[in-house]
């Protein structure tokens, strides 16, 4: 069966939605290996992978949420909350989007 003029327009749409999505991807590695905004990264409080790679998709609502380590209630101006307050994640070291470190190294527990 033939595809119809609409069909192959699709299939094209597709293909350059996934060639710039590849683009995109190898642009944010190459950042990523060598953490071209290692400053700004830190100040935001996200590990490598959030900063450069994980993309965060949020619902358009102000959305209350508790910080992971104190409590501390807060109001977040859509729905991709933090994890954790800016001064505990400043504290710690902690990636405010996943909840690692913003190192990628682990931590270790102490008394």
């Amino acid at each position: 069966m033939k595809l119809t003029f609409d069909q192959v327009e699709r299939i094209n749409f597709e293909t350059t939605i996934r060639k710039e999505r590849i683009d995109e991807l190898e642009t944010n590695l190459l950042a990523l290996q060598h953490d071209d905004d290692r400053d700004a990264r830190l100040r935001a409080n996200e590990c490598p992978y959030c900063y450069y790679i994980y993309s965060r998709i949020a619902g358009q609502a102000f959305t209350d949420w508790s910080c992971g380590i104190c409590g501390k209630q807060d109001t977040h101006c859509n729905t991709a909350t933090p994890r954790y307050c800016s001064n505990c994640a400043d504290e710690h070291r902690l990636c405010v989007a996943c909840g690692g470190t913003v190192t990628g190294k682990q931590k270790r527990w102490s008394k």
